[in-house]
């Protein structure tokens, strides 16, 4: 069995190492200077180097020299995900008070150390309180939140951050020559883009590419192999979005889940795609819309069936940016309907709301200076004009019944009047939850090219603050 390309070329030496430079130094400063501490934490992503540099670390601590994955009785790793009982760490913490065999210290590293349960943290406590001097603890973990305050504070702590992506090409680079593969820059970028700051994931993407046993590796290849969308896919997506073509959207995603392509790969894409716009400012849509779509985009796996809730995305994006450019001309002599279902008032005025955002800006502005409490609710929900309506929505049952109340009702109705010149329909409704979003997500085909009308039900806005 082949060695993978990852464990090939694991760091054996602080200077091999990439992207932690500052964690580095302090490390070895605290090595030279010999003021250790008897615990540490190395937090921060998978594939950034945390367990590689804690076994560097060991190693220098006890003035061996590491080869790759050598067997130093001292130096003893465990993994918390399957180590996690109070059992094993009762185990761990009765074998540290003996003295080390060969080495000057006896050095436990825990890998995923957040994995282990209440009990356990409570016995591992109870060693790191009172530790034998001989003993030092490195707890490697991809989620910090999850470690008790209790061992936190008791640590020595390192944040690790994601490597750049200019750093992983170098990388990449090396390795390629080492290999004798010819893969080009565009190729090498691709894959360290969809490594996404984890120089293990992109070294294991590569070793998936050069599996293919092609002698030259381009972006094409890349693009195939890895199931990469083209930015001539995405950007035509994008296009027939902003042209409010919807039938040729749900063509065009399906074409690209025809190739082949996954759908994190394709979140991932348009989510560059936009954001790279936006930061050039090439975005001619609704950016707060735009903003809500990239962070549905981040969540797309979260979904029981990703692929349909990345469809939903899209026509919810595209119906709410297409209506946001649509500007709508109350006509002369118009009746507008009540929520009461009364027949109101003919308002003889020829007004043009071209701008929802600066009109819901005007109307809270105007709210806050004489009802302030009207103000802190409306400014909590999510709005939608449409028509002659104005649609609110609520996160909280509460505030829903509070604007319902006639008094209420009324206040914001005359303000409404007082600024657009008409009187709106108010209507106010309670966001969906999660569980409710998955269970309309099981559409057909034909279901999802209909649902455009009601998907706002679906995808609740944003909040405004």
């Amino acid at each position: 069995m082949g060695k993978a390309l990852y464990r090939t070329y694991r760091s054996l030496d602080f200077d091999d190492l990439v992207g932690q430079d500052e964690i580095i130094e302090t490390l070895k400063n605290e090595i030279k200077n010999n003021r250790l501490s008897h615990a540490y934490i190395f937090a921060g992503p998978r594939g950034v180097g945390k367990t590689s540099i804690a076994r560097i670390f060991a190693h220098q601590i006890n003035q061996i020299k590491y080869e790759n994955e050598d067997n130093v009785i001292d130096i003893i790793e465990i993994d918390g995900a399957s180590n996690r009982g109070i059992d094993e760490i009762r185990f761990l913490r009765e074998k540290a008070h003996f003295a080390p065999s060969h080495c000057p210290y006896k050095i436990y590293i825990i890998d995923e150390v957040h994995m282990l349960t209440t009990p356990a943290f409570n016995a591992l406590l109870k060693i790191l309180e009172e530790p034998p001097e001989h003993v030092i603890f490195i707890l490697a973990t991809t989620d910090y939140e999850k470690i008790p305050i209790t061992i936190t504070s008791r640590t020595q702590k390192f944040f690790f951050k994601l490597i750049p992506k200019d750093l992983i090409v170098q990388r990449l680079k090396k390795i390629s020559l080492d290999q004798k593969i010819n893969c080009d820059d565009q190729a090498l970028e691709a894959i360290a883009t969809m490594g996404d700051g984890s120089l293990r994931d992109s070294i294991s993407l590569f070793d998936q590419v050069i599996s293919n046993g092609q002698s030259k590796i381009d972006l094409k290849t890349v693009n195939k192999l890895l199931g990469i969308p083209l930015d001539s896919q995405i950007n035509q997506l994008l296009d027939n979005i902003f042209s409010d073509s919807l039938n040729t959207v749900v063509e065009d995603l399906n074409q690209i889940f025809e190739d082949g392509k996954s759908v994190d790969s394709i979140s991932k894409a348009i989510h560059d795609n936009l954001l790279q716009r936006i930061i050039n400012h090439q975005l001619s849509q609704n950016i707060e819309k735009t903003i809500d779509l990239l962070k549905n985009l981040l969540i797309i796996n979260n979904y029981s069936d990703p692929q349909k809730y990345l469809q939903l995305c899209l026509i919810e994006y595209q119906d709410s940016t297409s209506q946001k450019d649509q500007a709508v001309k109350i006509k002369p002599n118009a009746t507008v309907a009540f929520s009461s279902a009364e027949k109101t008032e003919v308002i003889e005025k020829d007004v043009v709301l071209s701008d929802y955002d600066q009109f819901w800006s005007q109307l809270l502005e105007s709210l806050k200076k004489s009802h302030n409490t009207l103000y802190g609710i409306l400014r909590m929900s999510a709005p939608k004009f449409y028509d002659n309506n104005l649609e609110l929505k609520f996160k909280f049952k509460f505030h829903q019944k509070r604007i319902q109340e006639k008094k209420n009702y009324d206040i914001i109705s005359s303000t409404i009047e007082e600024l657009a010149g008409q009187k709106f329909n108010i209507i106010c409704l309670l966001e969906t939850t999660p569980v409710d979003q998955e269970k309309k997500q099981n559409l057909t085909n034909d279901d999802q090219l209909i649902v455009a009308s009601s998907i706002k039900e679906i995808f609740p806005e944003a909040e405004r603050l």
